[in-house]
């Protein structure tokens, strides 16, 4: 596979990092033109349909304005080129094609500390509205797209919660409040959500060739609980959001940072972004939670304004729904090949190009990555 983006550390709400990233490519030219990078989020595929004598190449990709923000597939139009020429209408895979076929597994991480109510005005609620929103727009992305959209929810505190059943985005809205004195268990949720997830990974969910396993831990301060063992101190209670969402309730072996960088590490297809909230953070807990991106090979956003984490949330959001797949099944019995991929802004004057080679026809396969 390809190298996933380098981690950001993005700072709301300027944000003024250009993406500098393994496999990317990207133009623009023009006076006021905005340049567009085109980022693969992973290798391009190619096939040889022998039934139909056509090499079919697919390519998965984010392309992002020059501020780093990714665009939206409205803001663009994305064309390709094979040998320098347009490939033709008929080959081109339509958005339905099972070929363009990708799913995403988004898990959530939620802090739900007694900090969280802390914050003038009080963070918790506003966090899980936005989280409840995040989910909502996964869910309305992948309406449209083939493949599957699936969720999950951790929250914790002195303890961990964890979804059970099946749940509406309506039920992280009524998440309980935690006690004005609960802890910050945050490494050991992070452990326990990567486990959860290679588990569905290993069982098939989101685990095909262009489908992505996305985390998002978000915290308001530094982790002061997960080296305190409380496994069996702790038993496994079941409990229920306002909207009837069933949860588990349970304690976590004592964790260090490094146990859940190794949970992270452990799973091949985990994108790991870490949302830093509030004004509370000093430089080595920043690093820290920088070490947790760095691990999923994700982002890590920070916003002091704790009243501001529908931006974070947004942001991250984002990241994720833009993700685009384009293929084409073109009539090819043999030979290397440059496909081209081209997208220029239609809400934006700006372009971006990305190539890479590939031998058509029996045998074909993908010769050199950007």
């Amino acid at each position: 596979m390809l190298a996933k983006p380098l981690p950001r550390l993005l700072v709301f709400p300027l944000i003024t990092s250009l993406l500098v990233a393994a496999g990317c490519g990207g133009g623009g030219g023009g006076s006021g033109s905005t340049p567009v990078t085109v980022e693969l989020t992973g290798d391009p595929t190619v096939e040889y349909d022998a039934v139909r004598g056509r090499t079919v190449v697919v390519t998965q990709f984010t392309a992002r304005r020059d501020d780093g923000v990714p665009v939206t597939p409205e803001e663009v139009r994305v064309t390709m080129e094979v040998d320098g020429t347009a490939v033709d209408n008929e080959s081109i895979l339509q958005e339905s094609a099972r070929e363009l076929a990708a799913s995403l597994h988004y898990y959530l991480v939620l802090d739900a500390s007694g900090s969280m109510l802390q914050h003038d005005p009080p963070a918790f609620a506003p966090m899980k509205e936005a989280a409840r929103r995040s989910v909502e727009a996964g869910i309305a992305a992948w309406t449209t797209r083939p493949g599957i959209f699936s969720w999950d929810v951790t929250w914790f505190n002195d303890v961990l919660f964890h979804r059970r059943g099946l749940w509406s985005p309506d039920d992280i809205a009524s998440l309980p409040e935690p006690p004005l004195d609960a802890a910050t268990k945050l490494y050991a949720a992070v452990e326990q959500a990567a486990a959860e997830m290679l588990i569905a990974y290993q069982q098939g969910t989101a685990n095909g060739l262009r489908d992505h396993h996305v985390m998002v831990v978000l915290s308001d301060g530094a982790d002061n609980l997960s080296d305190f063992d409380n496994q069996q101190a702790v038993p496994t209670t079941i409990g229920s959001t306002v909207s009837g969402g069933a949860y588990e309730r349970f304690g976590w072996p004592a964790t260090a940072l490094a146990d859940a960088v190794a949970a992270i590490t452990a799973h091949p297809a985990l994108t790991v972004h870490v949302l830093a909230m509030g004004s509370k953070f000093v430089p080595a807990d920043l690093d820290n939670l920088r070490v947790l991106s760095e691990a999923g090979s994700g982002q890590l956003l920070v916003n002091p304004k704790a009243s501001e984490v529908d931006a974070l949330f947004d942001r991250v959001t984002r990241e994720f729904t833009t993700v685009q797949t384009a293929g084409a099944a073109i009539p090819q019995q043999g030979g290397d090949h440059e496909l081209t991929l081209v997208v220029q802004g239609t809400a934006f004057h700006g372009e971006g190009r990305l190539s890479f080679a590939y031998h058509a026809g029996p045998g074909a396969q993908l010769l050199l990555a950007p």
